[in-house]
C-alpha cells in the first residue's frame, strides 16, 4: 500500500494541471459543505450540553389568535401539580432591568426563574449556591445569580458573593456564579427568582408571558406526555372558558425546539433554511466530484498502454485495481484536509455573523461529527473517482490495447455515454440550484420593496428605562410630568426635528393584544371569541414624527392624555367598518367592565413585527404612564442618527440620571436587520448556484475538448471528403448542447420539487414562478453553448492534411 501511495504521488506530480484542478474542486466542494454541515450539526444534531439532554422538552401553549407560544403561570402551576409525565418542571421568563449604582445606568437582560431550573438542566454554580424553594415565595429576600460573562465584564472575576446589586432600584444579594460553559439560555446577564404568586396580575390565567422546560419521567415518551397535556388543556379550557378557550399545550424536544421545529414564532424558518443550504452545498460537492471523476476517466484512458504493458509483464488485475483506487483516495483525502482548512475559516466567519435567530451559533466548531463528515466525503469521493478506472482496467484486453495505434484509438461508446451522463447530472444539479436561487432572489426583492408606510430616513429609535419609584401608575400625574420633561429635553436637543414617546414601536414585535368590542353591536358571549387586535400608547407627536399618514379624522393633542379617545389603523377600519366611517364610533378592549373610547382618527398601517408579516388591526391610545418599566422614543433628526446617540444620552441624563438609555438604533438599521437572514440565505444559495454553474460548465468544456481531441483524425477525414467547417462546427456544438438540454429538463423537475419542499421560505413568490425556471434554464444553456463554442471552433479549423498524418 505504501508503494501504491508513493506511486500515486509521483503520478500526481507528473500531471500538475489535472491534479491541481481536481484538488481545487474537491477543496471547494468539501470545504463549503463541511462548513454548512458544521452549522447544521451545531443547531440540529449536537446533543444539548446538559445531562440526559434528550429527555428535556419545552412545553408550549398555542392559541388560534396568537403566534406566540408562551404559557401563563396559572396554567403552568396546574400542569406541575397534576401532570405525571414529567419528573421535574421549571418556569422562567426573560426581562430587562436597569442596573444602577454605577456612573451610567445600564439596561441588562435578566431571567426570572424558578429554583428548579438549574437542577433541571444539571447546572451547578462554580461559586455559591442555587436559589432555595423559599426564594420563589411572595415576600422572599432578594437574591441574584450572575452569569459568567456578566461577572467577568462587570466585576473582573473578583469574589463578589454577598455583595449587593441594584436592579430597578431593588437591592439584591449576589449568591452564586454560573459556569462559563452554561450558554443554553443564550446571552443573559443575571438570574432572579420569579415570584410564584397567583395574586400578581402577570401570573393570572390568560397572561401568556412565561416559558416552561421539563424533564420527561422515566419510560415516558413525548407522545404520551402530549396526550396528557392535551387532556389537561382541554379540562382547563372547560373550567376557564373566558381565558383558556381554544388554548392547547404540547411538549417539544428541546433540541428540536431550538432549531425551530414545532413552534410558530420567530424560528419557524430556521430548520428548512439550514436544510436548503446543506442541500445546495452538497449539490456543489457532487458537481465537483463529477468533474474529478471525468478527469480520472480521461487519465485512465490515456494510461491504457501503461496498464497493458504492466499486465503483460505479470502484474495482476487486483494490483492495478488497488493502485487506481489508491490514487483516487489519496487525491480526495488531500482535498478533504484542504477543505477542512477552508471550513475552519468559514466557520469562524459564521460565528461572527449577527444572526440572533440561529441558536447555538457561537458553539459551531469542527467537532467529531464534522470531521467524520469531511473524512467520509473524502473517502467516498476517492472511491468513486478510482472505481470506474479500476473497473475499466479489470475488463481490459491486453492484446487489443497493445496492438492499437495511439492515433487511432478512441474512447468506447460506453465511456462517451458515461461522460455525457456526468454532464447531464451536473447540468441538472446546477439548474435546480439556479431555480431555487431565482425564487429566493425574487422573494428578497419583493420583501425589500415592502413599504412600512412611514419614512425610515433620519429616524432614530431608543428606549428609556423608567425607575419604578418615580414612574408608576399609582402617581400618574407626577410620573406624566416627569415623562413630559424627558420628552421636552429630547425635543430641545440640537438637530432634533421632532420626537415622540410610545409604549411600542413599529417592527419591534412587542405590541400587546386583546379582544375588541364595538358599541352598538352584539357583544360576544365569551371575551375569548372577540376579534383580536394589538394596541400601543403614543404621545401626540408620534404620527408626525414617524410620518405615518393620517387618513381620516384627527391626531391626538395634549388635551387627549386622559380623554377617552382612540385612533385606529387602516386594517382595523377596513375589516370592521367596511364602507361605514369609523370616526365617532366607540370601541373598547374586551373585559368585564369595558371602557368605551371614541375613534377620532384613522392612520395608515405600520408593521408591528416582522416586515413580511401581515399587519394586524391596531388601536392607538393616548400615552399616560407606560405599564412596562420602559418607554420607547422616536426621534426625527436632521442628519445621520448615529451621530446623535451620545448627545441625546447626555441630554436625557441631565434630566434624570436614573434613566438608562438602551437599544439606540436607526430605523434604517432595524429594517436592514429584518432582512438580514433572508439576504444572507439568498446570497449563500446564489454563491453555491453560481459555483455549481461554473463547475458544470468546466466539466462540459472538458468533455467536449477531450472528445474533439480524440476525434481529430475522424474530423480531418470528414473534412477531406468534403464536409464543410460550418457543418463540423454545428455538429460539435450540438454534441455539447444535447446533454445540457437533457440536464436542464432534469434540473427543472428537481427544482420544481425542491421549490415546493421549501415553499415556506418564499415571500410573495409562487413555487411555480415560471420566470425563475425559464431564467435558470436559459442561463445554463447559454453557458453550455459558450463552453462548447471554443472546442467546436477549434474543430472547425482543423487542417485535414495534418489530421490525417496525426498519430
Amino acid at each position: 500500500m505504501i508503494d501504491d501511495l508513493r506511486f500515486a504521488a509521483r503520478i500526481a506530480r507528473k500531471n500538475p494541471g489535472t491534479t491541481l484542478a481536481s484538488f481545487f474542486a474537491l477543496a471547494v466542494g468539501i470545504g463549503s459543505s463541511t462548513a454548512i454541515f458544521s452549522v447544521v450539526s451545531s443547531v440540529m444534531l449536537r446533543p444539548l450540553p446538559v445531562p440526559d439532554g434528550d429527555r428535556l422538552v419545552r412545553i408550549v401553549a398555542s392559541d388560534s389568535r396568537r403566534e406566540d407560544d408562551d404559557v401563563s403561570m396559572a396554567d403552568y402551576l396546574d400542569w406541575k401539580h397534576t401532570a405525571h409525565s414529567f419528573s421535574s418542571m421549571a418556569v422562567f421568563r426573560t426581562l430587562q432591568e436597569t442596573l444602577s449604582g454605577q456612573a451610567i445606568p445600564e439596561r441588562i437582560l435578566t431571567i426570572e426563574t424558578e429554583w428548579t431550573l438549574l437542577p433541571l438542566l444539571g447546572v451547578t454554580p462554580v461559586r455559591g449556591r442555587n436559589f432555595t424553594p423559599a426564594a420563589n415565595q411572595p415576600g422572599a429576600s432578594h437574591e441574584v445569580i450572575l452569569m459568567w460573562p456578566f461577572w467577568q465584564t462587570h466585576f473582573g472575576g473578583k469574589n463578589v458573593l454577598g455583595d449587593r446589586l441594584l436592579l430597578d432600584e431593588q437591592s439584591y444579594t449576589i449568591i452564586a456564579i454560573l459556569p462559563k460553559s452554561f450558554t443554553l439560555l443564550g446571552r443573559r446577564d443575571v438570574l432572579l427568582p420569579v415570584s410564584i404568586d397567583p395574586g400578581r396580575q402577570e401570573n393570572k390565567r390568560g397572561f401568556h408571558s412565561y416559558e416552561v422546560l421539563a424533564r420527561l419521567a422515566p419510560r415516558v415518551s413525548i407522545k404520551q406526555a402530549n396526550a396528557e397535556l392535551a387532556s389537561l388543556a382541554a379540562a382547563t379550557a372547560r373550567a376557564f372558558p373566558q381565558e383558556n378557550k381554544g388554548v392547547s399545550a404540547k411538549a417539544i424536544d428541546l433540541r428540536s425546539s431550538l432549531s425551530g421545529e414545532g413552534i410558530g414564532a420567530s424560528q419557524k424558518y430556521l430548520r428548512p433554511a439550514l436544510l436548503l443550504l446543506l442541500a445546495a452545498v452538497l449539490c456543489v460537492l457532487l458537481i465537483a466530484c463529477g468533474n474529478v471523476a471525468h478527469i480520472h476517466l480521461v487519465r485512465a484512458w490515456s494510461r491504457r498502454h501503461e496498464m497493458a504493458v504492466r499486465l503483460a509483464l505479470g502484474a495482476t488485475h487486483g494490483r492495478l485495481f488497488r493502485q487506481l483506487l489508491g490514487e483516487g483516495v489519496l487525491l480526495s483525502l488531500a482535498g478533504a484536509f484542504s477543505g477542512l482548512l477552508l471550513a475552519a475559516i468559514l466557520v469562524r466567519l459564521f460565528r461572527h455573523l449577527p444572526i440572533n435567530a440561529v441558536p447555538r451559533l457561537e458553539e459551531t466548531s469542527l467537532d467529531w461529527r464534522v470531521l467524520l463528515f469531511a473524512l467520509t466525503a473524502g473517502i467516498l469521493s476517492g472511491i468513486g473517482f478510482g472505481l470506474a478506472p479500476a473497473l475499466r482496467a479489470r475488463s481490459m484486453d491486453v492484446n487489443d490495447v497493445l496492438k492499437e495505434s495511439t492515433g487511432r484509438a478512441t474512447a468506447s461508446r460506453a465511456q462517451a455515454r458515461l461522460r455525457q451522463l456526468f454532464v447531464t447530472l451536473q447540468t441538472g444539479l446546477a439548474v435546480a440550484l439556479l431555480v431555487e436561487c431565482g425564487l429566493l432572489i425574487n422573494s428578497f426583492i419583493k420583501a425589500s420593496q415592502i413599504s412600512p408606510n412611514f419614512s425610515t430616513d433620519h429616524l432614530l429609535t431608543l428606549y428609556l428605562s423608567l425607575p419604578p419609584s418615580r414612574y408608576n401608575a399609582r402617581d400618574y400625574v407626577s410620573a406624566a410630568a416627569r415623562l413630559d420633561a424627558l420628552l421636552h429635553r429630547v425635543q430641545a436637543a440640537p438637530g432634533v426635528v421632532s420626537a415622540a414617546l410610545a409604549s411600542d414601536l413599529p417592527l419591534s414585535g412587542t405590541a400587546p393584544g386583546g379582544g375588541i368590542l364595538f358599541e352598538g353591536r352584539e357583544l360576544p358571549k365569551q371575551f375569548w371569541s372577540a376579534p383580536y387586535v394589538v394596541s400601543a400608547e403614543v404621545s401626540p407627536e408620534y404620527f408626525r414624527t414617524m410620518q405615518i399618514a393620517l387618513l381620516a379624522g384627527r391626531s391626538f393633542t395634549d388635551r387627549d392624555r386622559f380623554a377617552k379617545v382612540v385612533i385606529i389603523n387602516q386594517t382595523l377600519a377596513q375589516r370592521f367598518f367596511r364602507t361605514q366611517s369609523p370616526i365617532g364610533q366607540r370601541v373598547a378592549i374586551a373585559s368585564d367592565n369595558p371602557r368605551w373610547q371614541e375613534i377620532v382618527g384613522v392612520v395608515a398601517d405600520a408593521p408591528q413585527g416582522d416586515i413580511e408579516d401581515q399587519v394586524s388591526p391596531q388601536l392607538f391610545f393616548p400615552l399616560t404612564v407606560p405599564l412596562a418599566p420602559w418607554v420607547a422614543v422616536a426621534v426625527r433628526l436632521k442628519g445621520d442618527p448615529q451621530h446623535y446617540v451620545e448627545p441625546l444620552r447626555s441630554q436625557i441624563a441631565k434630566g434624570d440620571r436614573g434613566v438608562a438609555v438602551f437599544l439606540p438604533r436607526s430605523m434604517t438599521e432595524i429594517m436592514s436587520k429584518q432582512l438580514f437572514w433572508r439576504r444572507l440565505q439568498t446570497w449563500l444559495v446564489a454563491v453555491f448556484a453560481l459555483s455549481a454553474l461554473a463547475l458544470a460548465s468546466l466539466g462540459l468544456y472538458a468533455v467536449i475538448a477531450y472528445s474533439v481531441g480524440q476525434r481529430t483524425r475522424e474530423i480531418g477525414l470528414r473534412m477531406a471528403l468534403g464536409v464543410s467547417a460550418e457543418r463540423v462546427w454545428r455538429s460539435i456544438l450540438w454534441h455539447g448542447i444535447k446533454p445540457a438540454i437533457a440536464g436542464a429538463a432534469v434540473g427543472l423537475l428537481c427544482g420544481f420539487a425542491a421549490a415546493h419542499l421549501t415553499a415556506r421560505l418564499l415571500f410573495a413568490t409562487s413555487a411555480g414562478d415560471i420566470t425563475s425556471y425559464l431564467a435558470a434554464a436559459t442561463l445554463v444553456l447559454i453557458v453550455a453553448a459558450l463552453a462548447t463554442f471554443l472546442p467546436a471552433w477549434r474543430a472547425a479549423r482543423i487542417d485535414p492534411a495534418r489530421a490525417l498524418r496525426h498519430e
